[in-house]
């Protein structure tokens, strides 16, 4: 059987967050991970990055704006499933905009000069 470490990368940050994980779902605001005994960890705002079966290695990748991203995604699924057009659409993307908005600003104010 194969249990992963799982390592959480955030900004320039690596940390351990789960060990001996055999079980990983991406949800719309977290990573939900098990291990061999059942027990369960939420890793909020985070992505699969890369799973590497041969180094028993899991790394997920967090930044808040994963969260309203995904929510994004899922509101426009649902609108074409459901072939119906959804005005909360239009602030859900304003919402990622800002984010991302909010980020250039801050990188361009560190090394942008």
């Amino acid at each position: 059987m194969c249990e992963f470490k799982v390592i959480n990368k955030e900004a320039k940050k690596e940390r351990k967050v789960g060990e001996d994980i055999v079980y990983a779902k991406f949800s719309e605001d977290h990573v939900l991970l098990r291990d061999i005994l059942g027990g369960a960890t939420k890793i909020h705002g985070a992505i699969i990055e890369e799973v590497d079966v041969n180094s028993e290695i899991l790394k997920l990748a967090s930044s808040p704006i994963i969260i309203k991203i995904n929510k994004f995604l899922n509101a426009c699924q649902k609108c074409d499933s459901e072939k119906v057009y959804d005005k909360k659409l239009e602030a859900l993307w304003e919402d990622v905009k800002a984010s991302g908005d909010e980020a250039i600003r801050t990188l361009w104010k560190k090394y942008g000069k």
